[in-house]
């Protein structure tokens, strides 16, 4: 059993390596956005003084997929329908990409 369990044991030890990322190596992320909480919320960086631009968010991608054809492999943050927003690594060269690895 051990022996079956290993090499799944081993995939996502290497997985969880690469999701240890800094918010600076998060792609899809800009300084002047909303930034991610541990609890995968939402922190607001600046309010704005105007609220219609307060009600306004952005929308992130409900997974890989929904990223543009060019954009390059790398921690991404998604929004699965119904969920908390959360950081993912996304393949986007092999296969065609669009690859969400949780």
């Amino acid at each position: 059993m051990l022996a079956l369990v290993s090499p799944l044991l081993a995939l996502h030890i290497e997985n969880l390596e690469r999701l240890k990322a800094d918010l600076d190596e998060i792609i899809n992320i800009h300084s002047d956005g909303p930034l991610p909480d541990e609890a995968g919320g939402i922190i607001q960086q600046n309010q704005a003084a105007d609220p219609r631009q307060a009600q306004s968010h952005r929308s992130w991608p409900k997974d890989c997929s929904e990223l543009p054809a060019s954009s390059s492999s790398g921690i991404y943050i998604i929004q699965p329908t119904g969920m908390q927003t959360i950081v993912v690594y996304c393949e986007m060269s092999r296969e065609n990409g669009g690859w969400t690895v949780i």
